[in-house]
C-alpha cells in the first residue's frame, strides 16, 4: 500500500505539467555531502556522511515553478563488531542508496534584472537500499551470520524530501550554477533522516 501510495503521489506530482505551458528544460549534475541519521544494524549509531553523486532533469512550466526529476547516489562503508558464541567477528560493512525523487520548487526571491534567485521546494523519493556484510560473519556460526544485523536487500522504500537553495543563471548564458540544502526522511521500520549540502551545474535549453 505504500509502494502504491508513493506511485499515485508521483503522477500526481508530474502530470498538471502537461497541462502547463512548458517554459525551459534543463539537465545537469551535482555532487554534495550526505549525512544519514538512523540505525542499520542495531545500536549501531547513524549510518554517517559521504560523498554523494547524482543527475538532475529540470522542467520550468508556467505558472512559474519548477518540476525536477533527481537521481542520486550515497555509499557508506564502516566497520561492524560483535560476538557469536564468544567469538569477535568484524569486517567492513556497506550502506548503499540509489533514489529517484520527484520534487516541485518555486522561486520566493529574484530579483529583476538579476541572475540569482533563491527558491524552495518539496517532493518525494524512491530509495533502493542495499546492504552488504562481509562473508567472515558466516565462516564462525552460519546460522547467526546475519544475527543481530537488520539488513536490507535491494529494499524499495519511499521517502518525502524539502530543499532550498540558490542559483545563478546569467540571461542568454546557457549554464547555470546552484547549491542547495536537502533534507529527507526514508520511511524504513527505523527511520532514516538525511540532510545532504551540494552544488551542480545546468545546461539550460
Amino acid at each position: 500500500m505504500k509502494r502504491l501510495a508513493a506511485i499515485t503521489v508521483l503522477i500526481t506530482m508530474i502530470c498538471p505539467v502537461t497541462s502547463r505551458a512548458i517554459i525551459g528544460v534543463s539537465i545537469g549534475g551535482k555532487v554534495g555531502y550526505a549525512n544519514y541519521k538512523g540505525d542499520i544494524l542495531p545500536s549501531s549509531g547513524d549510518v554517517g556522511d559521504a560523498v554523494t553523486y547524482g543527475a538532475v532533469l529540470e522542467i520550468g512550466t508556467l505558472p512559474v515553478v519548477d518540476v525536477e526529476l533527481h537521481a542520486n547516489y550515497f555509499a557508506k562503508d564502516f566497520l561492524y563488531a560483535y560476538d557469536v558464541a564468544g567469538v569477535p567477528v568484524s569486517g567492513e560493512f556497506e550502506f548503499r542508496d540509489i533514489s529517484l525523487h520527484a520534487l516541485v520548487k518555486k522561486n520566493l526571491i529574484a530579483l529583476p534584472a538579476s541572475p540569482i534567485s533563491l527558491y524552495v521546494g518539496g517532493g518525494i523519493g524512491w530509495h533502493l537500499i542495499n546492504t552488504e556484510v562481509a562473508k567472515g560473519a558466516a565462516s564462525v556460526n552460519p546460522s547467526q551470520a546475519d544475527n543481530p544485523f537488520s539488513l536490507f536487500s535491494n529494499n524499495a522504500k519511499v521517502g518525502a524530501d524539502g530543499m532550498v537553495g540558490v542559483k545563478i543563471a546569467p540571461p542568454v548564458f546557457p549554464l547555470a550554477i546552484y547549491g542547495e540544502g536537502r533534507f529527507g526522511r526514508i520511511f524504513t521500520d527505523e527511520p532514516i533522516n538525511t540532510t545532504t549540502i551540494g552544488a551542480g551545474l545546468m545546461l539550460r535549453f
